[in-house]
């Protein structure tokens, strides 16, 4: 049932509108609908995030949900979404390649000269390597598995899409969205429980060290060590910062985007923090597509310099989505 008030989707049942505050009408039908001529809505003033038309009485859907599913629905998220996957595959390509081993064994040639090893087995070995080699079904099934968190993120964002693609405009299903939200839930956690673990590891270690100098009587080395320990726990402190603050406000805004695909209004909107930091993340995988390191065992490859092409185009799509989505909450009032 829908507010006659201020236009917000209500559950069914619902004495107060959680929006506004205004009563609800006992008969959901005329709380969501109106009532009287043309179904117009006693006492509506026409707020644009109703589901009402500006005085006519035409049913509109929430202004959340034509947010979302003007985002979700746009050619920029499909792109987005796409991108995304490629990355997933361009990765497997791009870890190690056929050129990458036989660059290494060509680079090492010399050393295993000495080693005793002559021209016609480092020859043989290189002919026995294959694409297949390093590229099998098995290497394949475990970079899928390693990668379970990516792959569900692709399924989230293409289950978005397919929602604002419903013929349905009154309500946005937020299964994509679930999705995604748990997903960035879960690297939020492993995130945080990785960098107490290095906190924590680098706070005993030092510790550790500086009691072995205490033992041994040398009390100033012992201090400064613990001096330089501290610091450098400070420091690694406010490094994850940075990520802890993006991760957080990613799960901020994925459930902004459920709250609004409920009808209701969300506390935020997109945050510009994330999308500074996909921005720069565009800009660094686009200069590592264009450069790359043409030197070293893993030279840059044509399934590398396209994985880091994807990651830009990935990256800066999500990038102009959030702006995107705060524009027209700000349109919306929200």
């Amino acid at each position: 049932m829908y507010c006659a008030n201020c236009g917000s989707y209500n559950k069914d049942g619902s004495r107060f509108c959680t929006n506004c505050g205004a009563p609800l009408a006992a008969d959901s039908s005329a709380s969501s609908y109106g009532a009287g001529p043309a179904g117009s809505a006693p006492g509506f003033s026409g707020y644009s995030g109703s589901g009402y038309g500006q005085g006519e009485g035409e049913y509109r859907s929430p202004a959340g949900v034509r947010i979302l599913r003007s985002v979700a629905g746009s050619p920029l998220f499909l792109v987005a979404a796409i991108a995304f996957t490629a990355t997933i595959i361009a990765g497997y390509f791009a870890r190690i390649t056929l050129a990458d081993i036989q660059y290494g064994i060509s680079q090492a040639s010399e050393y295993l000269q000495q080693l005793g090893i002559s021209e016609e087995d480092l020859q043989e070995l290189m002919d026995a390597i294959n694409i297949e080699t390093v590229t099998g079904p098995g290497s394949f099934l475990t970079y899928l598995a390693s990668h379970g968190l990516s792959i569900l993120t692709a399924l989230g964002l293409f289950l978005t899409c397919a929602a604002a693609k419903r013929d349905d405009d009154s309500t946005f299903p937020a299964s994509g969205l679930t999705v995604l939200q748990i997903v960035s839930v879960i690297n939020f956690v492993i995130f945080i429980l990785v960098s107490l673990a290095v906190l924590l590891g680098l706070g005993v270690g030092g510790f550790w060290f500086a009691s072995s100098y205490n033992a041994s009587g040398y009390n100033d080395e012992r201090t400064t060590i613990l001096a330089i320990v501290a610091v450098v726990l400070v420091v690694v402190f406010l490094v994850l910062l940075f990520p802890f603050l993006y991760f957080k406000k990613i799960v901020g805004m994925l459930g902004s985007a459920k709250t609004m695909a409920g009808g209701q209004k969300p506390k935020r909107n997109g945050s510009v923090y994330v999308a500074v930091i996909l921005l720069i993340s565009a800009v660094y995988s686009f200069c590592s597509a264009i450069g790359g390191n043409t030197s070293g065992f893993l030279a840059a490859t044509a399934a590398s310099r396209i994985n880091s092409a994807v990651q830009a185009v990935s990256s800066l799509c999500f990038a102009l989505l959030i702006f995107s989505f705060r524009k027209k909450c700000r349109e919306e009032g929200y």
